[in-house]
């Protein structure tokens, strides 16, 4: 990502341009930037960024009526084209709206893709009337860095060396009580990634709705993404049911094995880089519940599987590395 110098184009039919005075940030911009929207933001490079926006307009193309030059408007940059985080911005008239008087250009730059989401969820699909009331829970979010420092020290503490060993037991009885497992043959295996593939296209169809596309469309999209994934889902269905023999615990020579090979563990989790820690996290199981009435996280380790000798040759916490 890099800032650069451009010359503003004069507005086209249908199209207005605005002065920038504030932008916002959504997840949809993020997704942008990683690349995650290519199917619908097209691969051609270089790009701009950003979609919420608030500003003045200082031109109109031919047939805009809606807005002039001078009005505070605020809005949503074609998922297209995109350039909001810059000081002008050319869009389409019916991606702006008037500013209300009552808020800043701050205020409004962040009210444009979460207004149309209330408006599609709200009173599109909901079809919700005046004088009706909606409950919603409340939202909590957690700071990552928070929960996983305090894990980061649970893990430290169980997997001392002194603890080590009952740490190992613990773990193993806990895997050995669900050993009874469905197992995947490639038919099932090949059935789940369906589902999962149209679940990821579900969510980057939702992003593009985020964005300001053609709601028409993209519900085109997300209706043949839907069908597919039933589709999956029925096959899925069908496949029968195998099971596995139930595992055996590890015995104690075997835990010694696994005490030896991690003896290091409780060391290196504090000066692991975050992203090298997931696998970590992802081999004991880590399960996190968060009561809010309590301000409690509640952590559970349940390996899916009875736990099995890994290595790090790099000296990293990546079970997989070789």
């Amino acid at each position: 990502m890099r800032l650069e110098d451009f010359v503003l184009s004069s507005p086209k039919e249908g199209e207005v341009a605005v002065t920038v005075a504030a932008a916002a940030i959504n997840p949809i911009d993020w997704k942008i930037r990683q690349g995650a929207l290519k199917m619908m933001t097209g691969r051609s490079f270089p790009r701009a960024m950003g979609s919420d926006f608030a500003g003045t307009v200082t031109a109109t193309g031919p047939g805009v009526t809606a807005v002039k030059p001078g009005d505070h408007v605020y809005g949503i940059a074609p998922l297209g084209s995109s350039g909001a985080f810059a000081q002008a911005v050319i869009v389409p008239a019916s991606h702006l709206a008037l500013k209300p008087a009552g808020l800043s250009f701050e205020q409004a730059a962040a009210l444009a893709t979460p207004a149309v989401m209330a408006q599609a969820g709200l009173i599109d699909r909901a079809r919700l009337r005046a004088g009706q009331r909606v409950s919603h829970p409340r939202t909590v979010n957690l700071r990552e860095n928070v929960v996983c420092r305090a894990l980061d020290q649970w893990i430290a503490r169980a997997f001392a060396p002194d603890r080590l060993t009952a740490t190992l037991t613990a773990l193993t009885h806990a895997s050995a009580a669900a050993s009874t497992a469905e197992t995947h043959t490639p038919e099932q295996a090949q059935a789940r990634q369906a589902i999962k593939d149209c679940e990821r296209r579900l969510s980057r169809y939702q992003a593009a709705l985020e964005a300001g596309a053609d709601p028409a469309v993209v519900t085109q999209w997300i209706n043949a993404a839907q069908q597919d994934k039933e589709a999956a889902q029925k096959k899925l269905d069908a496949l029968p049911t195998l099971t596995r023999k139930k595992q055996s615990p590890l015995d104690a020579q075997q835990i010694r094995e696994i005490t030896d090979s991690l003896g290091g563990i409780a060391q290196r989790i504090h000066t692991a880089d975050t992203d090298k820690e997931g696998p970590l996290y992802e081999a004991l199981g880590i399960t996190i519940s968060y009561e809010h009435a309590k301000r409690t996280a509640t952590v559970r380790s349940r390996p899916s599987s009875p736990y099995r000798q890994w290595s790090c040759p790099r000296g990293d916490l990546n079970p997989h590395a070789r």
